[in-house]
């Protein structure tokens, strides 16, 4: 649980601030409009505050991938290199194992990141308990350019989980040669396009000098006062917010937060009207209109105050927005959907597994507002500290899972006042004993995401995953969170297996929980009793190797 990272200091690039509009959004509780503005490039350390108590993600160490720059050679106008993969198997495939590389440079924009090298590695086949090292050989590197160096291996097992895992190097070129990480600064925000794939229509580009500026002169302020009494008609705009799914599918943007601004004949950015889309992602807002404008915008954020946010790591949050010329009169601007492949779209993953949590399990006790950090950089693993936020690995709102798991701990912090002591808990593993403390409060965070996907299965950051309906080849008893896990799903699920032939309501397993605050699984199996609920759930139980009376 309490793990301490390893003092890594990667150079990252800083990613920019949020245009956020009024209503005491953002760093502006009195409600001006941020117009995007970069932070200075810095270096991020993974342990920027060394007295944070944080609980980890759990990690899944049936295959290690680390990748590392061996050596380079500079040419006459480029670099070549050469990265040493070491893959290490510790769980026998029932398949071969697939291992691949993929080499991605930063497009000219800044923003896309496109993919110019899709590999696969030859490699002798993997045997357990034995590292293999795999030279990748990168060539024509250009200076100037910034890079990303993405190694995966996969297999299928028989029972159907997947043994995965993926190293990812930022690094870039200059004239000396391959430095590590990335020191420039990117947007949190992206046009939108449509279904078809067209973006919309850029009139102003936010970082161009005629984009425009968040406040006005003394002379402006007074201008702007007599512009706004003499306002014209009350119009309406509508429209439909979109995005894709993990699986590649199309859904909806729920209750995230919309604004609809334009830009004054001053270029000072004022917003028209905020509101938030339904659960369908439709959204309409009332307005008046303004005495002059050049340029309007619809932007959908990844907040709602009701539900949380995802913050990038200087604190702003991601959008996706459309320009207009004119938006005066109102009217439709129909559906735009979030850029499929950007980190706006994993944004928006993230931020609907705060909506789907709630909505889940919210009902039965209030777990509290959720803030999650997440940038394209980050390295590190994913983990919540104690009473605050919740910051993503960059892989990590690829998975199902992991950002529930975290959201989980943050809901048991919150009903709890604090997270219960979980000694031997760094770092922590599905499989094997740690202590009964840190298998209750990773077990319980584990079932919950099980809970909230109608699922028994555990996507990891890495890809691999478990299958908690059958956690017989763990180790046994209530020291093992993936035991706890189990015992739980299958107190819930309808699955019968072995002596697991009951189930029981998911409102009683909560209750079990947040009655009394519980810290080790013996306790709340104690607790079950002590609320009158059936023992039958021993049997459950028993299932994943934990015998109670």
């Amino acid at each position: 649980m309490q793990k301490k990272s390893k003092k890594l200091i990667i150079s990252l690039l800083t990613v920019t601030s949020v245009l956020i509009g009024s209503l005491g959004l953002g760093a502006d509780e009195g409600g001006s409009i941020f117009l995007p503005s970069l932070a200075t490039a810095a270096s991020y350390s993974a342990d920027i505050n060394t007295n944070e108590v944080r609980t980890y993600e759990p990690l899944n160490d049936s295959l290690t991938i680390s990748v590392k720059l061996d050596s380079e050679k500079e040419s006459e106008t480029d670099w070549n290199a050469i990265f040493n993969t070491s893959i290490f198997l510790n769980k026998d495939p029932d398949n071969e194992i697939e291992v691949s590389y993929e080499l991605n440079q930063l497009a000219d924009d800044r923003i896309q990141i496109q993919s110019i090298i899709q590999q696969k590695i030859n490699q002798k086949g993997l045997q357990i308990n034995h590292s293999q090292s795999v030279p990748i050989s990168l060539n024509a590197l250009k200076i100037g350019v910034y890079y990303k160096l993405v190694v995966t291996a996969k297999g299928y097992q028989n029972d159907g989980t997947i043994i995965a895992n993926e190293e990812t190097v930022f690094f870039h070129v200059t004239a000396k040669g391959i430095k590590n990480g990335w020191d420039i600064e990117l947007p949190s925000y992206l046009p939108a396009e449509r279904i078809n794939g067209d973006k919309t229509q850029i009139l102003s580009q936010p970082f161009s000098n005629e984009y425009g500026k968040s406040q006005a002169s003394p002379g402006e302020v007074e201008q702007i006062q007599q512009d706004t009494i003499s306002v014209n008609a009350l119009v309406n705009s509508s429209g439909k917010w979109s995005r894709y799914t993990r699986d590649g599918g199309t859904t909806n943007v729920r209750y995230a937060l919309v604004e609809v601004l334009y830009r004054d004949q001053f270029y000072i950015w004022r917003t028209a009207a905020t509101t938030y889309t339904d659960s369908s992602g439709n959204w309409s807002a009332s307005y008046n209109t303004p005495s002059q404008s050049n340029l309007w915008e619809v932007r959908v954020y990844s907040k709602n105050p009701s539900y949380g946010e995802v913050q990038n790591q200087s604190g702003g949050l991601y959008y996706s927005y459309t320009q207009y010329s004119d938006l005066s009169t109102g009217g439709s601007i129909g559906t735009w959907y979030v850029t499929s492949g950007s980190d706006q779209q994993k944004a928006f993953w993230s931020f609907e597994d705060i909506v789907r949590t709630k909505e889940t399990i919210g009902s039965y006790v209030n777990g509290g507002i959720i803030t999650i950090v997440w940038y394209p950089t980050n390295t590190s693993g994913s983990y919540y500290t104690h009473g605050g936020k919740i910051y993503l690995n960059q892989n990590s709102p690829s998975s199902k899972s992991v950002t529930v798991h975290e959201i989980a701990h943050n809901y048991m912090y919150n009903i709890y006042g604090s997270m219960p002591s979980s000694p031997s808990c760094s770092p922590h593993y599905m499989g094997t004993a740690s202590s009964q403390g840190c298998a209750w409060v990773e077990g319980w965070a584990n079932f919950i995401s099980l809970y909230v996907n109608f699922s028994p299965i555990y996507e990891y950051t890495g890809g691999s995953t478990d299958n908690l309906e059958n956690t017989s080849s763990f180790s046994s008893g209530d020291s093992v969170e993936g035991r706890v896990a189990g015992a739980l799903w299958d107190m819930y699920d309808s699955t019968n297996d072995g002596t697991d032939i009951y189930n029981f309501s998911f409102s009683s397993i909560y209750r079990a929980m947040y009655d009394s605050k519980v810290n080790t699984f013996s306790e709340y199996w104690a607790k079950w009793k002590t609320l009158g609920y059936s023992t039958n759930a021993k049997e459950c139980i028993k299932q994943n190797s934990i015998t109670y009376s």
